[in-house]
Order: C-alpha cells, then sequence, then structure tokens
C-alpha cells in the first residue's frame, strides 16, 4: 500500500519595498516538492513545480512621471523655427506643439491619459488636435475642451515583456 506524504510547500517571497524609488521587476516564485513512502521502506523524492510571478513597475508611483516619459516641443509655423524649449514668436503666429510619450514602466497601463493646457495668451485651433502615432496601446484618443487638450488610451503596454507603447501627438494654437 502506498502512502502519499505532502512533505513541503516552499514559497520564497523577494519583495522589496522603496519607497520613492522605481523597482526593477523581479520574481515571486512558488515551488511544490512532495515525497511518497512505501510501507516499510523510507520516503522517495516525488515531482517539484514551480509556478512564477513577474512583479514590475508600474507606470505610476509616488512620484508623478515615474513610468510614462514626455517630450514636448514647440514649431513656428510662419518661421518653421521649432525646439525643444523655446522659438521666438510675434502676434498672429500660429504654434505648433508636438508632445512625445512612452511607457517605460514594465507595466502596463490599464488607462493613460496625457493633458495640455493651452498657454494664456494663446487661442487653441479648433481641429488641430491630431495624434501621429500609438503604437501597443488600444482605443487611443484625442480631444479638446475649454483649452485643454487630452489624449488617452487604454493597455498601453510596458517593456515587459515588450514592446512598450509609445506615441505623438500634436496641436496648434495662434498667438493673441
Amino acid at each position: 500500500m502506498f502512502k502519499r506524504v505532502l512533505v513541503g510547500l516552499a514559497v520564497g517571497l523577494a519583495v522589496g519595498l522603496c519607497a520613492g524609488a522605481v523597482m526593477a521587476a523581479s520574481d515571486l516564485t512558488n515551488t511544490c516538492t512532495g515525497t511518497f513512502e512505501v510501507t516499510g521502506l523510507g520516503p522517495v523524492a516525488s515531482g517539484t513545480d514551480s509556478a512564477v510571478g513577474r512583479l514590475q513597475t508600474s507606470p505610476y508611483g509616488p512620484v508623478v512621471g515615474v513610468g510614462v516619459t514626455i517630450s514636448k516641443a514647440i514649431l513656428n509655423v510662419r518661421t518653421g523655427v521649432s525646439s525643444n524649449t523655446s522659438v521666438p514668436i510675434l502676434s498672429g503666429d500660429t504654434v505648433e506643439y508636438t508632445i512625445t510619450w512612452a511607457n517605460d514602466a514594465e507595466a502596463a497601463a490599464d488607462t493613460m491619459t496625457l493633458t495640455d493646457y493651452v498657454p494664456a495668451g494663446m487661442t487653441f485651433i479648433t481641429g488641430s488636435e491630431t495624434f501621429t502615432s500609438a503604437a501597443n496601446c488600444s482605443t487611443p484618443a484625442i480631444a479638446e475642451a475649454g483649452g485643454m487638450v487630452t489624449f488617452s488610451c487604454t493597455s498601453a503596454a510596458g517593456t515587459d515583456p515588450g514592446p512598450k507603447a509609445d506615441g505623438v501627438f500634436k496641436f496648434r494654437a495662434t498667438v493673441n
């Protein structure tokens, strides 16, 4: 007669909590091992199996913008001058803002929203808001309301396992 004896269930948890710091992905491994015993004989090792949970960094956290990176540029349409910092403008000029973003965190964002306000002294040009790319995310959308341009998407992939979500959106305004 065989008597099965469950010898052990080993759970390995390696979780480091650091306030304000970005954690790198780590594995949470759960391993089950066992033995069986035949009456009159000693226990014999049985099978073993593990399952791994991959703990990822999040696209949000205690520090704003931990995982989503944003880069912004301005173009003076009249002069063709563009910069990531500043350009000379005159009253009546049209400027175009280009926002480039990426989810550089390991985990996907269920919903991601980016908001940009039209600066005081400028008037939003209706219908100028566009997204030129939105890779590895679902249902991308862009809209303007009351001088606020909002880009959103769902399921914005992270870097693990990759490829990450990224994209570009633009809008124009006239200098008052």
